[in-house]
């Protein structure tokens, strides 16, 4: 650190105040703290995940953005990520579409015209177009019916699921607190 901020006044000031005192100075000299801290980082970064898609309004299907183009590639996604699916639209070349359950139907539709409806969805990863329903030969092969329900009914919780993250993130820092709150260390 430059000498600027380690001889700082505000500095010296922050490391007398009690906050830094029980969570900095005694905490850290414990083994277990950081781990505590960890265990506390991972609800409040689920809690800002789930924030984050929240923002998402769940749309009814004659509002989202419906597009034909022909099926180039479908992507199962692997174990951990979600599949895709490539269409080449007319005017505006090859859109990548998030689709979970595309790859089951790839052999029926890889190089097919089919007509998707998508909504525009902001993620902690970015924005994504999220395929919702996938019309193919006048057969609906995704049906948004099935998310819609299942999307609403998140949305319903929403604040109540990101309370609970953040509350189960709290206790951890609340057992450091308690721990650290004498000088000495004791209970």
């Amino acid at each position: 650190m430059p000498k600027w901020v380690t001889n700082s006044r505000f500095l010296r000031w922050v490391k007398k105040t009690s906050p830094y005192q029980i969570f900095v100075a005694r905490a850290l000299q414990r083994k277990t703290t950081e781990v505590w801290y960890g265990i506390s980082a991972l609800p409040v970064a689920m809690a800002t995940a789930w924030w984050i898609g929240s923002l998402n309004p769940v749309l009814d299907i004659k509002d989202m953005d419906a597009r034909e183009g022909v099926v180039t590639e479908v992507n199962s996604g692997g174990h951990r990520t979600s599949g895709s699916i490539v269409l080449k639209l007319n005017q505006e070349g090859l859109v990548r579409y998030r689709a979970p359950t595309a790859h089951k139907y790839s052999q029926t539709i890889t190089g097919k015209r089919v007509v998707v409806w998508s909504q525009s969805e902001i993620s902690v990863f970015g924005r994504n177009n999220v395929l919702y329903q996938l019309e193919f030969d006048g057969e609906y092969i995704i049906n948004y019916e099935d998310a819609e329900s299942r999307r609403k009914t998140m949305q319903e919780n929403d604040v109540l699921v990101i309370v609970l993250l953040l509350v189960l993130g709290l206790i951890p820092l609340v057992r450091v607190w308690w721990v650290n709150k004498n000088p000495t260390g004791g209970k």
